[in-house]
């Protein structure tokens, strides 16, 4: 992924996004909602804050060899990133990094998303012989910084290579 720094004006548009959905998240969080709702959110955040269109540039239930990703990011038309969706009270843990990257490999992609809505993994994938995944960036929503406002479809010139 190649990315450039925002200007000011997208920083604070994304910064007042972003408080949008603390009190949605905090919410979510105490009722313990099950993953189905939590993707709901998920798809919300990515437009909202991250500016994806979900109507053209996310595909749903992605099938891939057997299982179905939550998402898949397609830029031009083309699947860039893999997106793996758990239960706001989930705690991320190495088998659903597996899971996360595994989609991603098969289908050729070198970025996979982990998240619960909250906690956001992304994960640089190779396959040269094997798997192999390496944690890019994390995030968490409910404790924010600019860094990671440097993630988004603006800021992104591509999901191909850094």
């Amino acid at each position: 992924m190649s990315f450039k720094r925002p200007s000011k004006e997208v920083l604070r548009k994304l910064q007042e996004a972003i408080q949008k959905f603390v009190p949605i998240l905090k919410k979510s969080e105490k009722a313990k909602i099950n993953e189905a709702d939590t993707r709901i959110i998920v798809t919300d955040i990515l437009g909202e804050i991250f500016g994806y269109n979900k109507y053209f540039e996310l595909t749903a239930e992605q099938m891939i060899r057997g299982g179905y990703a939550d998402y898949s990011i397609k830029l031009d038309d083309e699947p860039k990133a893999i997106i793996e969706i758990k239960s706001i009270t989930t705690e991320l843990k190495e088998n659903h990094i597996r899971q996360a990257v595994n989609y991603a490999a098969n289908e050729g992609l070198n970025w996979a998303f982990l998240t619960n809505a909250r906690i956001w993994q992304i994960y640089r994938v190779s396959v040269s012989g094997k798997v192999e995944a390496e944690k890019f960036f994390e995030f968490d929503l409910l404790n924010m910084s600019d860094t990671c406002l440097l993630y988004t479809s603006d800021a992104a010139d591509e999901l191909d290579g850094v």
